[in-house]
């Protein structure tokens, strides 16, 4: 991984590489889930079921071009370069039915066949905002066209052939991305009508993805605003199966490297001991100043 850190310490500076990390950010609407993943390392390339005007935190990262270019499966992209350096640092593809024949869906899974490649050549950082929308191009996809499920077998059967679809995608082609992958998701809660408890709180998905998706995922957030003004992430909240295993804090700031913070302090922590362990000792076992 090419992500490096550099801390000034008492024997001098120490570099580390920073760890990979996949993660999920759910919430609800405009709680700063597209904010978070803006923030990703770069070059970024997001792959968005979202419509491009829900896209404006990858925007406002730099300039975007006019121009809006055509992909090789007939998907827009949209590229947004640095105002410092005017290199491209995100590029976001859209994957949208748009006309009587489901295409999208299709789409995105060519797509996504080629993202192993892509790999720091040159993407840092990969993401799909959001699974809810591809949940619905996925439906779209086996609902008409080549691939529709048989009229005999409408109904379930759409979102059973669906998730297979987004199974697929999900565990064979990016659970293993060797950079940061980021997946945008929305939250449901379901209750018991009859005694009016809450029996689900989490990722809304299709089914077993409910469970599924934050499987493969080692780092779980929820997104939410403070007061209607501060935007933050739980890492921790139990109630919906937060998780993070680089112990990110909790709370923490809405921003990529906030995430880092307690895994820099502990390498930190553990260079300085080792540092310290390593030192000559003189005969009363102090270490021995030059």
């Amino acid at each position: 991984h090419e992500v490096k850190v550099t801390i000034d310490t008492p024997t001098g500076p120490f570099e580390f590489e920073l760890p990979v990390i996949h993660f999920g950010v759910m919430g609800p609407p405009s709680s700063g889930k597209s904010h978070l993943v803006a923030s990703m390392e770069k070059p970024l390339l997001v792959l968005a079921a979202d419509p491009f005007d829900k896209m404006q935190p990858y925007f406002d990262q730099g300039i975007v071009e006019d121009e809006i270019r055509v992909g090789q499966f007939g998907q827009p992209i949209r590229i947004v370069r640095s105002a410092k350096t005017g290199n491209p640092i995100i590029q976001i593809e859209g994957f949208y039915d748009l006309g009587d024949t489901p295409s999208a869906m299709q789409q995105f899974m060519e797509r996504t066949n080629q993202l192993h490649a892509e790999v720091h050549r040159p993407w840092r950082s990969i993401a799909v905002d959001s699974w809810t929308q591809l949940e619905f191009i996925a439906r779209m996809r086996r609902m008409s066209g080549t691939h529709a499920v048989k009229a005999a077998m409408k109904g379930a059967t759409i979102y059973g052939a669906a998730k297979d679809d987004l199974q697929q995608v999900l565990n064979a082609r990016l659970a293993h991305i060797a950079c940061n992958l980021a997946i945008v998701m929305h939250v449901q809660e379901k209750t018991d009508f009859e005694t009016g408890q809450v029996v689900y709180r989490g990722v809304k998905a299709i089914g077993e993805l409910k469970t599924e998706l934050p499987a493969v995922l080692g780092e779980r957030y929820l997104a939410r605003n403070v007061d209607g003004t501060k935007r933050q992430l739980d890492t921790k909240n139990v109630l919906y199966n937060c998780c993070t295993l680089i112990n990110a804090p909790n709370p923490c700031a809405n921003e990529f490297t906030a995430l880092f913070a307690n895994y820099i302090a502990k390498r930190v922590e553990q260079h300085n001991a080792r540092a310290a362990s390593a030192a000559p000792t003189g005969a009363s076992g102090a270490a021995v100043k030059e």
